[in-house]
Order: C-alpha cells, then sequence, then structure tokens
C-alpha cells in the first residue's frame, strides 16, 4: 500500500513539474510572430480607441496607427497604406520616429515589448492629445 501511495505522489509531482516547464515559458517577445499585427490601447474609456498595426521587416519596424477620441471622433489617423512609424532594433528596444497627422509633425518613439504589452513613448509629445506613454495589448486574429 506505500508503495502505491508513493508511485501515486510520484505521478502528480511529475505531472505538475511538467506542467510547470512547458506551460509557463515566457513568449519571445523579440520574435516577428509576436510583433506583427493589431494591438490596442489598453484604457478604461469607452470613448478612446487607439490602435496600431505592426510589421517587422529585419531589424526596421513599421506601422501605421489611427487615434480615436474625444468621443468616437477620428484625431489622428494614417492613411491604410501609409507608414506613421518606422524603428530600428537597439537591444530590447525599437527606437525611431512617429508621425502624427494630427499636427503634422514627426516625434521621437520609442517601443518596448514586455510580455503580452507593447509600451509605448513619446519623447516630446507637448501638443498631441495623449499621455507620453501608452499601453497596447495584441489583438487576437
Amino acid at each position: 500500500m506505500k508503495v502505491i501511495n508513493k508511485m501515486k505522489k510520484f505521478i502528480i509531482l511529475f505531472i505538475i513539474s511538467g506542467f510547470l516547464m512547458f506551460g509557463c515559458q515566457q513568449k519571445n517577445t523579440n520574435s516577428k510572430e509576436f510583433i506583427i499585427g493589431s494591438w490596442n490601447y489598453i484604457h478604461n474609456s469607452s470613448s478612446q480607441d487607439y490602435s496600431l498595426t505592426l510589421d517587422l521587416e529585419n531589424d526596421t519596424l513599421i506601422g501605421n496607427h489611427c487615434f480615436i477620441a474625444n468621443n468616437g471622433n477620428k484625431i489622428d489617423c494614417a492613411g491604410e497604406n501609409d507608414f506613421t512609424l518606422t524603428c530600428k532594433k537597439n537591444n530590447d528596444l525599437f527606437s525611431g520616429k512617429f508621425h502624427s497627422t494630427y499636427s503634422n509633425n514627426y516625434y521621437n518613439l520609442t517601443l518596448k515589448f514586455s510580455n503580452d504589452t507593447l509600451i509605448l513613448n513619446l519623447d516630446n509629445y507637448s501638443d498631441l492629445f495623449f499621455s507620453k506613454e501608452l499601453k497596447f495589448i495584441k489583438t487576437k486574429n
């Protein structure tokens, strides 16, 4: 009877350790499969909808944006085929330029992918209508 209980404990520990080893692996946030696609702003307001569409070509990240605010008004949206984000990979960050169609200005931009989140930071953003840092999550396809 003791042998059977020890075997049950061993099997349960084996199953749990297998789950922990394979089920909790961190995503490769620098992979093309993770980066490309649509990203939506994490917010608590139904009057804002900020989205990014990204693609990765070698170490260059390109994309466009559409920022809807003020109760559903399109404030800053790129044309479907316009690239308003261009960044180069620098270690774990992407650094580059963001072109606002709202102000028609270019801004220094950094993007960081962390777990399931994209963090966008603008250096000189004072004339824009949103905060310096925006967090996005990937849209499920």
